[in-house]
């Protein structure tokens, strides 16, 4: 039988024995104060933040993105581009974007830009004289029955497309030198001009236009021929 004494100093050796050979072993590697070139340090990374589609007119999310562990798969996005009016029409109302779709747009038929001699033929319809026009005309020895109506006998020609008319004549008549000037045969009612034997229904009409295309003036004047003196 082994005495008291002997078995705790057996007990003692033992344990000696066991935490020498714990603070012996080889330590963990690439434990802190035990790396080297081939440890490889822990790495991390910011956030990712969720990518989204533009949060701008016309645009919508077909699908959202998606985490899969390390990333963020890209979104599916649609855009709508903003509608417009179809060809002969123009916006009376503008569209606007609701987050989903473009709402809003009116659109109606474009006037048409007028032709201007068919402006001139309006203006000439309703044209009459003046009163002052009469008595301009009287002073000359033109005595002129009515102040109206005209009638046009042929159509709008460009003056200057006739070779032998004066091509200062319409703009030095009507203050509009540099206007493009059309003209038309018209009748109206009867004139006498000075002596002569029977009264006369012609006229001319000046249609002035400037390079805008708008119509600065219309005016008519008489065109007859001078018939003479009757015989008494």
């Amino acid at each position: 039988m082994i005495p008291g004494k002997t078995l705790v100093r057996v007990a003692l050796l033992a344990c000696t024995l066991m935490f020498s050979q714990v603070s012996l072993a080889d330590p963990v590697r690439c434990s802190p104060g035990y790396q080297d070139s081939t440890c490889t340090p822990a790495l991390s990374n910011a956030p990712q933040a969720q990518p989204q589609c533009p949060n701008s007119a016309g645009w919508t999310t077909a699908a959202g993105s998606t985490w899969i562990g390390s990333r963020w798969t890209p979104p599916t996005c649609n855009y709508q581009a903003e509608p417009t009016c179809p060809p002969g029409t123009t916006a009376s109302a503008a569209p606007v974007w609701n987050g989903a779709s473009w709402v809003g747009l009116s659109c109606q038929p474009s006037i048409p830009p007028t032709d201007p001699l068919t402006i001139c033929t309006a203006q000439l319809s309703g044209f009459q004289y003046s009163q002052a026009s009469l008595d301009a005309y009287a002073a000359n020895e033109i005595s002129i029955s009515a102040p109206g109506p005209f009638k046009q006998t042929d159509g709008w020609q460009n003056w200057s497309s006739v070779g032998w008319h004066n091509p200062g004549y319409p703009g030095s008549i009507t203050g509009y030198p540099n206007d493009t000037a059309y003209y038309s045969d018209v009748t109206g009612p009867g004139y006498m001009e000075g002596q002569a034997c029977r009264a006369q229904n012609a006229y001319i009409s000046f249609c002035m236009v400037n390079a805008a295309g708008n119509v600065d003036f219309l005016g008519v004047y008489v065109n007859g021929t001078n018939n003479g003196q009757c015989n008494h």
